[in-house]
């Protein structure tokens, strides 16, 4: 990751933090070193265990100006390096955030996720308590990724 910009610096000072450190130690995520360029990155998220489903999921997120503005990415295939195929997505029934008829499957739909957010003026205060504001860090998008893909609704992949 490219640690001479600003924004470099402040991402790897987040990876580095207590918070990011506890989630790779209890197996919630990990950074995946040497498959992006930055500003983009690749990260490793933990999924709850359904039927013929993986046991996480690859994110790929454009950290661009961050954390002045949020992460925008969705879910990526890093043996073919690129977005997740539509048959391979993970589902979850009472949430939109993996919505997969939305711009292009590229972003994830979230007040957290900068494109979503930006789409979205009315998230500004809708979504007040969950939009992606300066003070946030990765972790916290991380985190919300990490409660999608382990909770009730969570059905696991498309297919196998």
């Amino acid at each position: 990751m490219d640690v001479v910009s600003p924004s470099g610096r402040i991402l790897r000072a987040h990876l580095e933090c207590a918070e990011f450190q506890l989630g790779v130690a209890d197996g919630r995520w990990q950074a995946i070193d040497g498959v992006a360029k930055w500003p983009d990155a690749v990260f490793w998220v933990a999924a709850a265990t359904r039927s013929n489903s993986p046991n996480g999921c690859h994110i790929k997120l454009d950290l661009d100006d961050y954390p002045r503005q949020g992460p925008t990415g969705s879910f990526w295939d890093i043996g073919e390096n690129g977005w997740l195929a539509f048959s391979k997505r993970p589902i979850v029934n009472d949430s939109l955030t993996f919505r997969i008829d939305w711009e292009g499957i590229r972003a994830f739909y979230h007040p957290m996720d900068r494109h979503a957010l930006g789409a979205h003026p009315e998230w500004q205060v809708k979504h007040a308590a969950e939009k992606w504001h300066e003070h946030r860090t990765i972790v916290e998008f991380l985190e919300m990724i990490y409660e999608h893909l382990n909770r009730v609704g969570y059905q696991g992949v498309r297919s196998s």
